[in-house]
């Protein structure tokens, strides 16, 4: 029995030990927890996997009918991108648009050889000789800004600078993100804008001069603007690489004819804004909104197209629904028959 009992002893008071030194470990890290056994220890300090999140499909984002789907977001570095501006140009009273042309060619195809024989000689001389293919190339005038040069003055540069017109914007208006002046908040959407109209991302590849430029990203804001019923062509305005561009003045119809891609979705958007902007502010309600709200029509650089805008006139919705009122009251009079006497 006494044999027996000694293992339990040393147990019994071991057990104690530990427990007392467990004890006073707790008081001394009372924020460190106590571990039961190694299994245990290994199994919480074991990363919990994640789930990755699900892929985003950027095509399926979809905003306005009139822009593409979202883009992820990326950051490029200052040698990896470009920022241009480019406008439409329209001439307010006939509506039509300013393209710009260049002609280039291709170069032959080779021919095969043939074995120069008797009847081969006769053959290429009746032949007629292959003419080298020509080709036109239609676009907007566009180009990079300048160190220390706004998006705004890029544009008018490049339309002066690529057609020979001395161009002006032409306000519309539109919806725009940016915010407006303390002073305008009160009446500013009312007032037409002469923001972007859009935002075109491109994607330039290598350059030949240089086998180290991996290429980047060119982000182009069209504006639109106008120039007006005299004006000319100048000369000697483009840069020595334009020497071959040639101006257009076109119709819209003939414009998107002549253009690809979304070029041809920015003419028209420009050229729709404009007709829904002179059909606001010809309206004489819109004069008058303007009277309440102490603006000037010469105030809003309308430029040419103002002359277009300045004179109001009794159409559209407006009008037509007091027409409506006027035909339904005149309808109950003649229902209702004379009035009686009283």
């Amino acid at each position: 029995m006494s044999q027996q009992g000694r293992p339990g002893g040393r147990t019994s008071s071991t057990h104690s030990t530990v427990s007392s030194r467990s004890h006073q470990t707790q008081a001394t890290h009372p924020s460190r927890p106590l571990r039961a056994s190694s299994s245990h220890s290994s199994s919480s300090t074991r990363a919990i996997p994640r789930t990755p999140p699900p892929p985003i499909n950027y095509d399926t984002i979809r905003f306005s009918q009139f822009s593409d789907p979202a883009a992820p977001d990326r950051l490029w570095f200052s040698s990896d991108f470009m920022l241009g501006a480019g406008m439409v140009i329209i001439q307010p009273s006939t509506e039509k648009i300013v393209l710009l042309s260049e002609a280039y060619t291709l170069p032959e195809q080779p021919q095969q050889e043939q074995p120069l024989g008797h009847q081969n000689r006769q053959h290429r001389r009746q032949q007629p000789q292959p003419q080298p293919r020509v080709y036109r190339s239609w676009f907007l005038p566009k180009g990079r800004k300048d160190v220390g040069e706004s998006l705004e003055q890029a544009a008018l540069r490049e339309a002066y600078e690529e057609s020979g017109y001395r161009v002006s914007f032409l306000p519309l208006l539109m919806p725009t993100n940016a915010p407006l002046p303390p002073e305008q908040r009160e009446v500013g959407y009312h007032l037409p804008s002469s923001e972007p109209l859009f935002v075109d991302m491109l994607r330039w590849a290598r350059r030949r001069s240089s086998q180290s430029d991996p290429g980047g990203e060119y982000l182009v804001f069209w504006y639109v603007g106008q120039i007006p019923d005299d004006a000319v062509v100048e000369a000697g305005t483009r840069m020595p690489d334009e020497q071959g561009y040639e101006t257009h003045l076109v119709t819209l119809e003939q414009a998107e004819q002549l253009l690809r891609g979304g070029l041809r979705r920015i003419v028209r958007m420009a050229v729709d804004l404009w007709r829904h902007t002179q059909a606001v502010m010809r309206q004489r309600v819109y004069h008058q909104l303007m009277e309440e709200l102490g603006v000037q029509l010469t105030d809003l650089n309308m430029g040419p197209a103002l002359a277009l805008v300045a004179d109001p006139v009794d159409y559209g919705p407006y009008y037509e629904e007091l027409a409506l009122r006027e035909q339904q009251r005149e309808r109950e009079s003649r229902e209702a028959g004379p009035a009686r006497p009283a």
